[in-house]
């Protein structure tokens, strides 16, 4: 697969990424089928692999970190995020306290089995939940080696205010195919700050057709209920491969994440991100 270089990080990671989430934090697709789809993601080229203690409270980091055992996990680009906490019946719960912060940190790194991340996400903070004495506890959490680089994900005008701080190595920020001019000239900015920049969402609105065939074609199916259901987005058919085409040809986003669960997709994706 292509590799990239992240921004002012200088890493070199694949082009394409791994979302270890939705599905893959839910009963609905099998720690098995999870494990084995991750693997041979490894095997395909991808590098990058993204989650969050809020997928499935944590469940989507423990299938990663099962995934990694016996891998090189210095030849990949392990990220996670903290601030979002699963709080039952699909409720979140907000908390970017710095103990919060650094035990969702903890617990994340205990479900890796790993040492650190190579990036730690703040996960939709408020800019005035950006405190000094947040930002120390993170400079502290790094100088130990809990993670490398940090990076701030979001929707909104949270991610203007991460651009402008200066604090941020990393932006992850939807790039969906109706994207405006707000969110694509994000990606412009973030880009010429020097930040790594990271797409998701960029399939978002791909109709699924046919009956569900496997747990995870459920759990895309009840999202895209959702979807229609919600008078906040568009229920407009998006071509997948277009899609990620252009997402991919985008000189401002460095790293395009993807998620699935079918191996079909995941070489098919692989193939489109090729060299």
């Amino acid at each position: 697969m292509r590799k990239v270089r992240l921004g002012k990080t200088g890493e070199e990671v694949s082009k394409l990424g791994f979302g270890v989430s939705g599905p893959h934090g839910s009963q609905l697709v099998s720690r098995n089928d999870s494990v084995a789809l991750i693997r041979k993601a490894i095997r395909a080229g991808y590098t990058v692999f993204d989650t969050a203690p809020a997928y499935g409270d944590g469940e989507a980091e423990s299938r990663l970190g099962l995934a990694l055992k016996n891998q090189d996990a210095d030849a990949l680009f392990i990220m996670t995020k903290a601030g979002v906490q699963s709080a039952g019946m699909g409720r979140k719960r907000r908390d970017f306290a710095p103990d919060a912060i650094e035990l969702s940190l903890q617990d994340s790194l205990r479900r890796f089995a790993l040492g650190h991340a190579d990036a730690l996400f703040l996960h939709g903070p408020a800019p005035h939940e950006l405190t000094d004495r947040l930002m120390q506890r993170l400079d502290l959490l790094r100088s130990v080696g809990a993670f490398r680089f940090l990076g701030i994900c979001g929707r909104g005008e949270e991610l203007d205010a991460g651009i402008d701080s200066g604090l941020f190595d990393l932006m992850m920020a939807p790039c969906p195919p109706n994207a405006d001019e707000t969110q694509l000239h994000r990606f412009e900015r973030a880009n010429k700050a020097g930040m790594g920049t990271i797409a998701i969402e960029v399939m978002q609105g791909l109709k699924r057709t046919g009956l569900p065939k496997t747990g995870g074609d459920v759990w895309y199916a009840a999202r895209q209920l959702r979807s229609v259901l919600s008078p906040d987005r568009t229920s407009a058919a998006v071509d997948a491969e277009a899609a990620l085409k252009a997402a991919l040809e985008r000189t401002d986003v460095d790293v395009v994440m993807t998620t699935t669960t079918r191996a079909d997709n995941l070489a098919a994706n692989a193939a489109l991100a090729g060299t």
